[in-house]
């Protein structure tokens, strides 16, 4: 049976694009990318509605583990799209994009499906741009590895290990942020994987600041 058959066209198409942007090298898996996980964030939850702006609730995989709030605060829209190019940028997906806030309330959270081994090293990637209120010069998106008491998304935060966007290089323009061997502390092995992000306020004025993510891709 051929490769095709074992996906709809379209979960073909996205893994595809993946591959050819980032091609993997032998062992290599796809926890987060494209439809897997959805990356992309186009996925919704079944019954959901299609009117550019979802909740966490209908927005397929994602938690809002920001402990304060709910499944029901604004997680993606579709306006204004990722719409850089795909020869700037292979495997932009368009479409619905993460809004991330600065103000404690929408935190995107994911189980990735993996226990960390010994060996790990991961490759993290995404677009991302400045939007409403964003510092340019000292704001940033904090992207976290975690690990919980109970082997539970929201449970007790056990081990975690960030990385920073940095700050942004072109104003009101998407642009990628990569990074490859990330490797985490031993004290992770073992244990479940997840992941979540958020904005980090750098100038002391997160209230209505958000910037907008889009194609998260996190390879091991």
């Amino acid at each position: 049976m051929s490769l095709i058959a074992h996906f709809s066209n379209h979960r073909f198409l996205a893994i595809l694009a993946l591959v050819n942007c980032h091609p993997l090298a032998s062992g290599q898996t796809i926890l987060i990318g494209g439809d897997i996980r959805n990356g992309n964030f186009e996925a919704t939850e079944d019954g959901a509605s299609d009117d550019g702006d979802r909740p966490f609730a209908d927005t397929a995989e994602w938690t809002n583990v920001q402990l304060t709030r709910t499944q029901n605060d604004q997680a993606t829209r579709n306006n204004p799209a990722n719409l850089v190019s795909s020869d700037q940028y292979p495997g932009a997906s368009g479409g619905y994009n993460a809004v991330v806030a600065q103000d404690d309330f929408r935190w995107f959270g994911m189980d990735t499906g993996h226990s960390v081994g010994a060996n790990d090293s991961f490759s993290l990637q995404y677009h991302w741009v400045d939007a409403f209120n964003w510092n340019d010069a000292s704001d940033q998106i904090a992207f976290v590895f975690y690990t919980t008491t109970d082997d539970e998304i929201l449970g007790t935060v056990e081990n975690r290990f960030e990385i920073l966007s940095g700050v942004s290089t072109l104003n009101a323009t998407y642009e990628r942020f990569s990074q490859s061997g990330i490797s985490l502390p031993a004290t992770f092995v073992g244990k479940k994987l997840f992941i979540n992000f958020h904005g980090r306020d750098g100038d002391g004025n997160p209230a209505g600041s958000f910037a907008r993510l889009d194609d998260l891709e996190l390879i091991l």
